[in-house]
């Protein structure tokens, strides 16, 4: 063996040796996104880096565990990992009008682009038949009444003909299943209309960017700091 092919392989060995102990830390952990839920930022599939080294804080992505709700038919309740946006603090008082934060009584999410379900009626989809065909088909649900649900971003959105007048889904929280947030959660709160609520001391309320299609704080509830594992660099 040459002294060249021994350094290389000394360098390899090195590597993977590190690599292994920073993994086995957390302080890099790799995860690919299994849902739409934080779209449009974060997008189905995509291959994020997080760290614990970096301390959490408002706006941050972060990687959390958390237990899943039970869907019948579909899944049992389940413990995992997840990843959402911090969008409150322990101190904080939140509220959700039209699916957007406001902290202490201030919207919060000024330049952050969000994802929301939309109902049209059949006009206003057959004035936007070319915008709809391009969309992916999971974004498209056909409503049997007339009319469809779409999953826009506010950017998009934007280009639809009479986007003014779309009608954004504003359904109830779940009501088949227990769920922790149903110690506070009031008669009458909705997913796009939720709170105020005060967030606990050494806790956070976590949301997808995808509003209408993330199981998040609003259910789970409130999430304590030491099940944030990492936050996301990329």
């Amino acid at each position: 063996m040459t002294k060249s092919t021994r350094r290389w392989l000394v360098f390899i060995s090195t590597v993977l040796i590190l690599y292994t102990v920073i993994r086995s830390l957390g302080m890099l952990t790799f995860y690919t996104l299994p849902t739409t839920s934080m779209e449009p930022n974060y997008m189905e599939g995509k291959m994020i880096v997080a760290s614990n080294l970096t301390q959490p804080e408002l706006n941050a992505v972060v990687c959390y565990k958390a237990t899943a709700l039970a869907t019948e038919g579909y899944r049992p309740a389940e413990e995992g990992i997840f990843i959402g946006r911090i969008v409150a603090q322990g101190g904080d008082e939140l509220e959700l009008k039209g699916g957007r934060v406001y902290l202490n009584g201030a919207f919060a999410e000024e330049g952050l682009t969000l994802k929301f379900l939309y109902q049209l009626n059949e006009e206003q989809a057959s004035n936007n038949t070319a915008q709809i065909l391009k969309l992916d088909p999971e974004d498209v649900i056909t409503n049997p009444l007339g009319g469809m649900y779409l999953f826009l971003d506010d950017q998009l959105k934007q280009t639809y003909t009479g986007h003014e007048e779309f009608k954004q889904y504003n359904g109830p929280l779940r009501d088949d299943v227990e769920y922790p947030a149903s110690a506070w959660v009031e008669e009458g709160w909705t997913v796009n209309n939720y709170g105020p609520v005060i967030i606990p001391a050494g806790q956070y309320f976590i949301m997808g960017d995808n509003r209408h299609n993330s199981e998040d704080s609003r259910l789970r509830g409130f999430v304590y700091q030491e099940d944030v594992i990492g936050v996301v660099l990329n």
